[in-house]
């Protein structure tokens, strides 16, 4: 019968301070949307506080993919959209995926981004 073992689970976590509050979230693999999330406080603190997040967990064929995401992140006042986008290769393995952002100290009137990486855990 098909293996229904887990193929691909993505994980999120966070380098930043208090000025920066993920807002949401939203998944794409192959273009097609796998997960949306809105963050409440609780879990924008605990984000803060190097807390991990699981955003999605779920079987993908063998083969070539493209996971995309973009976060709506607010830095002082200021409400900004960010687009990260990663390939990645499945085999018969389980595939796990690490998404990071870091950032901190942002004021209302910073120019700097937050950086967002997407690494494959072996």
């Amino acid at each position: 019968g098909p293996d229904l073992a887990l193929s691909l689970a993505d994980v999120f976590s966070a380098d930043i301070d208090s000025t920066v509050k993920v807002v949401s979230s939203q998944m794409q693999i192959d273009g097609k949307n796998v997960a949306n999330h809105m963050y409440d406080i609780g879990e924008q603190e605990a984000l803060q506080n190097g807390g991990v997040q699981q955003l999605y967990m779920g079987n993908i064929k063998p083969g070539d993919h493209k996971l995309s995401i973009t976060y709506m992140v607010k830095l002082g006042k200021r409400t900004a959209r960010y687009s990260s986008e990663a390939p990645f290769k499945k085999d018969k393995n389980p595939v796990y995926l690490k998404l990071n952002m870091q950032g901190k100290e942002f004021t209302d009137n910073s120019k700097q981004d937050p950086r967002f990486s997407i690494k494959e855990w072996k």
